[in-house]
């Protein structure tokens, strides 16, 4: 969620779809004044079970999307986003990049997946990063050598600028502290120290 003019807009996975068409999982959208009470507008975009009268935004390939609004002083539409792309649509599972000139009428910007070296099980981040003038995404990846059993499960990062081409995949580093498993990264930019990022991941213990 984030304030988007003078409310806040809340974007999130829901599972109201059919297992046997494969499109078990659409996007929603939720609106608020205040931050603390919430509504689900009626969009009229997505058609559930004969009817538009409900908030569903996105009902395509790609499942947990992340949206943020492109501060990119050239940007065609309003807003970005990127999603996982599953193998039900897609040989390997893979990242898709979004456009929306209203967050609510959403298109994918290329049926070409953007990355197709997962894993992206997780809540991946992208937002333009206004002090480097570029976009940037944050993604789980495996630190270490083998499969997803053996490697530690890690944040990576790319960047871009056109959202489309993006440079290849670095590993976020710690310094000298041990490794830990984590899980969706939740990185933003602290807007109060310029320069400054913060991330939240999540600390997997097996």
């Amino acid at each position: 969620q984030f304030k988007d003019g003078e409310s806040y807009r809340m974007f999130y996975g829901c599972a109201p779809g059919d297992p046997d068409t494969g499109n078990q999982r659409m996007t929603a959208m939720a609106e608020s004044e205040d931050g603390t009470t919430w509504i689900r507008p009626n969009l009229g975009v997505i058609d559930l079970d004969g009817s538009t009268d409900n908030n569903l935004i996105w009902n395509g390939p790609g499942v947990n999307a992340a949206v943020f609004i492109d501060q990119n002083p050239e940007a065609d539409e309003k807003y970005k986003a990127i999603a996982r792309g599953t193998r039900k649509i897609y040989i390997k599972e893979s990242l898709l990049a979004m456009s929306s000139p209203d967050g609510v009428h959403w298109r994918l910007i290329s049926d070409t997946p953007i990355f197709n070296d997962g894993p992206f099980d997780t809540h991946n981040i992208a937002f333009w990063d206004t002090w480097r003038g570029e976009y940037v995404t944050y993604a789980r990846s495996i630190n270490g050598v083998g499969s997803f059993k053996g490697g530690v499960r890690w944040v990576r990062r790319s960047t871009s600028k056109d959202f489309v081409n993006w440079t290849p995949w670095e590993q976020i580093d710690c310094g000298d502290t041990p490794w830990e498993h984590l899980y969706t990264n939740a990185c933003v930019q602290y807007e109060r120290a310029p320069g400054t990022y913060l991330m939240f991941p999540s600390r997997f213990v097996p």
